[in-house]
């Protein structure tokens, strides 16, 4: 048996080869993890790009970092970063190592608040994927080297 026969798929799909599979099961998950977390009440109210923005700043950042972390524009993350702190969620301070710039930083509050969030997405996550605590160890693991290799500039042109 090959690794193609375990891979648990709805019948209409399984004369897909297995990345292809594996592709509208990554994009499936999101979509039922996305649903849940935008139905998340919290309090102050907040937006997704404000969200995304509380969850990635784990640490003192500089506003550009940021920007390129979340993959936008750092005028986006000023626009954030002022209604966060307006929320008593993040502050501002001083770049020891540039003066002129600013590292956007966690209040206790906003501490509170990620870690909330952060314990009710694992709870989503397990919900929505169904797997026991091993394998998702493994999906993490797995992920987690996904999302950390470099990028491959692949010429696809005429192929899809």
């Amino acid at each position: 048996m090959s690794s193609e026969d375990f891979i648990p798929t709805p019948g209409p799909l399984m004369d897909l080869g297995p990345r292809t599979r594996a592709i509208l099961g990554v994009h499936m998950l999101f979509r039922k993890i996305e649903e849940q977390l935008e139905a998340l009440s919290t309090e102050p109210a907040l937006t997704k790009p404000e969200r995304h923005l509380l969850v990635v700043l784990s640490q003192p950042t500089r506003m550009g970092a940021l920007a390129q972390e979340l993959q936008t524009v750092p005028s986006s993350i000023t626009a954030i970063a002022d209604s966060l702190e307006a929320k008593g969620l993040i502050g501002r301070q001083r770049d020891p190592d540039d003066r002129r710039a600013w590292r956007l930083f966690l209040t206790e509050d906003g501490q509170r608040l990620r870690h909330w969030m952060a314990d009710r997405a694992a709870a989503i996550f397990t919900e929505a994927t169904g797997l026991p605590d091993d394998d998702i160890d493994t999906l993490a693991r797995l992920l987690a080297e996904v999302s950390e290799a470099p990028y491959r500039s692949i010429d696809c042109a005429g192929e899809i």
